[in-house]
């Protein structure tokens, strides 16, 4: 008779535990996954950049290349790199993402765009 008291007891402890506990799900928006694209030699048009941060990799280290972005909209060199063994990885950070731009690459190696926010 004890032990079923004891169950009974135990039994609505657990049961108003359970009912009483408040489960709050919270749906966190996930972080964007960055994109790359493998570039060769050539040029480039792109419409808008993707999000405020780039970094330029060259994927072959022992062939070089160069990259300029000219901005479309006032026909400005925007920037000018020369990937090369020596600095294979850099990181361009924009104040607002370029609209209209493009992108020539000249030599023989190629080069990763990744586009993050």
């Amino acid at each position: 008779m004890k032990k079923l008291k004891k169950l009974i007891i135990y039994t609505f402890i657990i049961l108003s535990i359970i009912t009483n506990t408040s489960i709050n799900a919270n749906a966190h928006a996930s972080e964007p996954v960055p994109t790359a694209k493998i570039y060769t030699e050539g040029i480039y048009h792109f419409d808008k950049s993707i999000g405020k941060k780039v970094t330029l990799k060259l994927i072959t280290p022992q062939k070089p290349i160069t990259v300029i972005i000219i901005e479309d909209e006032h026909d400005k060199l925007k920037y000018y790199f020369n990937l090369n063994k020596n600095i294979p990885l850099t990181d361009v950070f924009l104040d607002i993402p370029i609209s209209k731009h493009t992108v020539l690459l000249e030599g023989p190696g190629q080069l990763s765009l990744t586009f993050e926010e």
